[in-house]
């Protein structure tokens, strides 16, 4: 009786945490619509925020595209930036637009914070409702090792003071007024590559990860006093950062950007800015996910079959199994996997061909957040030893034992429609953990 009455709970339980699951999913489906598609015809009115706009780095690509698009929707714009003459053409031709008032402040970014006494006396006397922080640079005309930037010393300085001082201070600047009259809008521009380490761009990759920690930090702080901070995370836009590239499918016109990013405003305060870089986010994880395993494959199966012999082991994970929500892109990818593995393997195996499909649970590595091993979590390298003692004997494994009964017990002590509950909460017990730790350190 009892375990009847156990049995039920958990699958009430289930039952009750997967339609939660299935309910905040569908929201972010609505909220992703209303950002890219209802926006387009619902706009914010931006003048609500005040009459005068101020955008850094205002002459070239993004910057100038948000100062262009600001004008249109009726706001005066203050430009700053550091070459006076651009300053002065972009200025002709937003003053062209009926109304329109504009101003320019000329500055080099790359300077320290001795530059912003000037900026902040030429903002004075302005109703400033919005502040773009777009000013930014790359290290140099190609990628390199850190070690490797030309003339690294003054390079670093540079790029700091121009991408993560800029946006300290140009928000430390006009957010005092923004408080005194409860609104105002900053749009801090990030990048794809502050979502997670971009190695040979490695500095550029961290100062956008500040912006974007920074914007969502300060909107919390703000928030109650009527000021909106959003953090925009660009993938590729036509801009001379990027050599001026051709626009296509996954590459925006500065001024298509510009538009669609700034109807986002009042929808979200995290973005990529635009429908299509929405997408490619999805993208991302499946060229790594899916489209490296194939054509791995690809590359190495010819000789080997041309050998008679070879093994190919592919890592796919428990989240492969099942659908599993809050991480649904990954785990259909690692169901890709799996089927992928298990399929090349039926074709080939006969050319003496061995393909197997290792769905692991918990290890610990850098994507786990590096998380202290237990006896569900296992170290990398102890997995990886038992994985690989188990080649001849299956080709379909969880990878070492801890794991393989784990994966028993979601399969058939729980019903395959809740498996993925489990699971959430070993995530809940692992940031909870990471918390702790934080808390006490």
């Amino acid at each position: 009786m009892a375990d009847c009455l156990l049995s039920q709970g958990v699958h009430l339980l289930g039952v009750l945490s997967l339609s939660y699951l299935v309910l905040k999913q569908s929201w972010k489906l609505l909220k992703g619509f209303g950002n890219h598609i209802l926006s387009r015809w619902w706009r914010t009115d931006l003048k609500k925020y005040g009459g005068w706009a101020v955008v850094t780095g205002a002459t070239d690509g993004i910057g100038k595209a948000y100062a262009e698009e600001l004008a249109r929707r009726g706001l005066n714009v203050v430009l700053i930036s550091r070459t006076l003459k651009k300053l002065q053409s972009v200025a002709e031709g937003l003053e062209l637009q009926p109304g329109r008032k504009t101003k320019i402040i000329q500055v080099d970014f790359t300077g320290g914070p001795e530059i912003y006494p000037k900026i902040e006396e030429g903002l004075k006397g302005l109703d400033i409702g919005i502040l773009v922080n777009n000013v930014g640079m790359v290290y140099g005309n190609s990628v390199s090792k850190f070690l490797d930037v030309p003339d690294v010393n003054q390079s670093l300085t540079n790029i700091i003071n121009c991408n993560i001082l800029t946006v300290v201070h140009m928000t430390r600047l006009v957010l005092p007024q923004m408080v005194s009259r409860k609104k105002g809008l900053i749009i801090n521009i990030s990048s794809e590559a502050g979502y997670s380490p971009l190695p040979l761009v490695t500095v550029y990759s961290a100062t956008k990860a500040f912006v974007d920690f920074f914007s969502r930090g300060v909107h919390a702080e703000y928030k109650s006093d009527g000021i909106t901070v959003q953090s925009v995370l660009p993938l590729l836009v036509s801009t001379p950062m990027i050599h001026s590239m051709e626009d296509t499918i996954i590459v925006k016109k500065a001024e298509d950007f510009a538009r669609e990013a700034l109807n986002t405003v009042g929808y979200t305060t995290r973005t990529s800015g635009c429908l299509s870089h929405s997408i490619q986010r999805v993208t991302d994880v499946i060229n790594c996910n899916i489209l490296s395993v194939v054509h791995m494959t690809r590359l190495v199966l010819p000789q080997m079959v041309s050998r008679k012999k070879g093994l190919i082991i592919n890592i796919s994970s428990e989240a492969g199994y099942n659908p599993l929500p809050l991480v649904t892109v990954y785990s259909a990818t690692k169901a890709f996997v799996d089927f992928f593995s298990r399929g090349v393997h039926a074709e080939y195996k006969s050319d003496g061909i061995t393909v197997q499909s290792v769905l692991p649970l918990f290890v610990s590595t850098p994507m786990n957040f590096s998380i202290e091993d237990s006896i569900t979590v296992k170290k990398a390298e102890d997995f990886a030893r038992e994985a690989l003692n188990t080649v001849g004997y299956t080709t379909r494994t969880s990878g070492c034992l801890s794991h393989s009964i784990q994966s028993y017990v979601l399969e058939h002590f729980l019903s395959r429609s809740v498996s993925s509950f489990p699971l959430l909460v070993n995530f809940g017990i692992k940031f909870s953990k990471l918390t702790g730790k934080s808390k006490k350190q």
